[in-house]
């Protein structure tokens, strides 16, 4: 009945209600559980591998875990799930434990399943972490509209806002412990999405970093979609760090590289992290490094997919990934990060005789650090004495003694700039002039041109 509701309406939508006793043996081991069915879209339902959520009653585990899904390979993007999963954990990442089985339903043989896990202190435990919550955004009220209306009617403040929900959480409410850091945790993210801390100060920033990074590359967007993130609240480290799942890689337009800036939550430190962890995944002797460590049981679990599935989904990914790899390279090795120039005098305004007015606007959606210039060849380090004292608000800051350049919003109208006053007795006529930045994290330099004399803004006129 359940399943015939769902492919009426679309989506399934499912509760605690909706489960019923089963038994799963796997082995020789046998246990008492629940299970109900899975999925948000009915692609978990079309065809004869439903999905299925299981938990289990009695002691014990399959595969180390209590809580686990069931459902088609093919809902994961087979084996290429299970490779991005196994990157993540090697870099130290939380991501869900993931197997296969054969699986027969009531004496029925459905071939081959996915076995994911879900979120319970096993994940943690399995990767050397302390139990902890884990919290989530509520999806439940975006999917009841789902259900019930066109995407069109769905409200901006139901698709747009979100209310924060936990894992297990009448475990959680029953331990004082458990309840206290979950309530920690929730507060830390909220003030993280109001804007009121930045979320270097909240997550785990280099493993958020590692992430984001590695989302890059697998082309895996889907896992950094608001209702797939789920984040541990460390208790150790009092940071919250991200947990990996349904990824679905290589969805999204291969040949596009870099995040977009909402997954930084406006914090160019946690831009900073991904910039180091991209520049790291994307030189090809990671990949070698990766391949040869992962391939052999790669092999097997294709060698034993292949008879059911055949050989297109499950074509190895290395050729993409190496191909990835090289975009990312692209973006963290622009042609040119800054528009830099100096202004040609007004002829209504005095010209300052002392100083030149340099202005530099960032071209890039990172950070940069602006090292400082070079003048006929020779490297003149940045001086805080070039900075120009003033009240407006400026396009950069200071971090660890470094004058870093804010990121070009996204929808920026116009290129935000910061300026400079550089002492004229080092510019002769005609002196070559150069600006210097290298991307915050980075360590390779980049000098772009200085355009002289460029026309100040002429707010009325011509006369």
């Amino acid at each position: 009945a359940k399943r015939e509701e769902a492919l009426r309406r679309g989506i399934l939508i499912v509760g605690n209600k909706d489960y019923v006793p089963v038994m799963v043996r796997l082995g020789d081991h046998q246990f008492r559980a629940e299970a109900r069915l899975k999925g948000d879209w009915i692609d978990h339902l079309f065809y004869d591998k439903w999905s299925f959520r299981i938990h289990l009653i009695d002691d014990g585990a399959v595969f180390g875990m209590r809580r686990f899904s069931l459902q088609d390979p093919g809902r994961r993007s087979y084996l290429n799930e299970w490779l991005f999963l196994q990157n993540l954990r090697r870099e130290e990442v939380l991501a869900v434990r993931y197997h296969f089985v054969h699986l027969v339903l009531n004496g029925e043989d459905k071939g081959i399943y996915a076995v994911e896990e879900s979120f319970a202190k096993e994940l943690l435990e399995s990767q050397q972490r302390r139990e902890g919550p884990i919290v989530r955004w509520d999806e439940d009220l975006v999917w009841a509209y789902r259900a019930l209306y066109d995407d069109q009617l769905i409200p901006r403040g139901v698709n747009d806002f979100h209310m924060l929900d936990l894992f297990q959480s009448s475990k959680v409410a029953a331990d004082p412990q458990l309840s206290a850091e979950a309530r920690t945790a929730e507060g830390m993210l909220r003030a993280v999405v109001e804007g009121e801390r930045p979320a270097s100060d909240v997550f785990d920033v280099e493993t958020m970093g590692r992430f984001l990074a590695l989302s890059d590359l697998w082309c895996a967007p889907h896992g950094l979609i608001w209702h797939n993130l789920r984040f541990y609240a460390n208790p150790v480290t009092a940071r919250l760090e991200p947990i990996a799942y349904d990824s679905d890689v290589f969805d999204c337009d291969l040949e596009q590289a870099g995040l977009s800036q909402d997954h930084f939550y406006g914090d160019p430190r946690l831009q900073r992290a991904y910039l180091r962890a991209a520049w790291t995944i994307s030189d090809p002797a990671y990949l070698d490094r990766l391949r040869e460590a992962l391939e052999p049981a790669y092999l097997r679990l294709r060698e034993a997919l292949l008879p059911e599935f055949g050989a297109e989904p499950l074509a190895p990914p290395w050729d993409e990934l190496r191909h990835r790899q090289q975009l990312l390279r692209e973006v963290l090795q622009p042609y040119r990060t800054v528009y830099a120039y100096t202004v040609q005098p007004r002829p209504d305004v005095p010209v300052e005789t002392e100083t030149v007015s340099l202005t530099v606007a960032n071209l890039l959606p990172y950070p940069l650090v602006l090292e400082g210039v070079e003048i006929d060849g020779h490297h003149y380090p940045l001086e805080r004495g070039w900075l120009v004292p003033t009240d407006q608000p400026q396009a950069a800051f200071i971090a660890d003694g470094e004058l870093i350049l804010d990121p070009l919003p996204e929808e920026a109208a116009h290129l935000p700039a910061l300026t400079l006053r550089l002492p004229r007795e080092r510019l002769p006529d005609g002196a070559k002039l150069r600006v210097i930045t290298r991307l915050w994290g980075l360590e390779e330099e980049h000098r772009d041109p200085v355009v002289h004399d460029y026309p100040a803004p002429l707010p009325e006129g011509p006369r």
